[in-house]
């Protein structure tokens, strides 16, 4: 059992096939959940690239979840910053696939059943 007593936990996940595993995308995330729940810092980084299905557009987040306030205001300082450098003008590509996110969610059951 994961406990969230210990000092310095940082988790990390990597999430590729969300929905394909059960059908459902919520019960898929069952151990960010867990993580959440262990009080457990984590780093996210999901990829819908192949469960949403435009090989050639990169659709992907990274979801932080710090383990106080102080922390999450330190990490999204740092996070502008390099989103700003790096990307500053993101493609629109994700925000069109998002207008399609409740047929996505039939999509994928279906793939899976």
């Amino acid at each position: 059992m994961i406990s969230g007593t210990g000092a310095n936990h940082l988790g990390g996940l990597f999430l590729a096939y969300q929905g394909f595993v059960s059908g459902d995308l919520d019960n898929d995330v069952w151990a960010v959940r867990h993580l959440v729940n262990c009080k457990i810092p984590l780093l996210i980084c999901q990829c819908f690239a192949r469960n949403a299905g435009p090989y050639g557009e990169r659709i992907g987040r990274l979801t932080v979840v710090p383990k106080d306030q102080d922390e999450a205001s330190r990490i999204e300082s740092q996070i502008s910053v390099l989103q700003c450098s790096e990307i500053s003008n993101p493609p629109a590509n994700g925000a069109r696939v998002g207008q399609h996110f409740e047929q996505w969610k039939k999509d994928v059951r279906e793939m899976t059943d």
